[in-house]
């Protein structure tokens, strides 16, 4: 039989995966704050002092505050699926080092019988 998870060090480390995701969430954080700013950029000014050849920039800075918010939402969905792939990894991984432990066990139990009956012979 082959195994390729003989060895627990070999299991994925959730800890790890874990802390990796809140790195990247944490520094998500920095597109609500940038959002945030942009929006009191925008709602600071009146829509003349935003104005470009007589054309307010105000909506599209609310739209970019938007846009930069959603960033966040698609990091954090990703960081989700991350720690989702990670459980699912290790459960596999966990499960064929179960597999792999039982096998061991039953070769033991095999070779204690073959030496118990080769004993029995003499």
């Amino acid at each position: 039989m082959g195994f390729s998870i003989t060895k627990p060090e070999q299991i994925i480390d959730l800890s790890a995966v874990e802390a990796g995701c809140k790195t990247i969430v944490t520094a998500a954080e920095d597109y609500t704050k940038c959002a945030n700013s942009i929006k009191e950029a925008a709602s600071t000014c009146n829509a003349e002092a935003l104005s470009v050849d007589k054309t307010t920039m105000q909506p599209s800075l609310e739209e970019l505050a938007t846009s930069v918010e959603q960033i966040k939402t698609n990091i954090v969905a990703f960081v989700d699926a991350i720690r989702s792939a990670a459980v699912q990894i290790h459960t596999a991984q966990t499960d064929e080092y179960n597999s792999y432990l039982a096998w061991l066990e039953a070769e033991r139990q095999r070779k204690a019988a073959e030496q118990q009956q080769n004993g029995n012979a003499s």
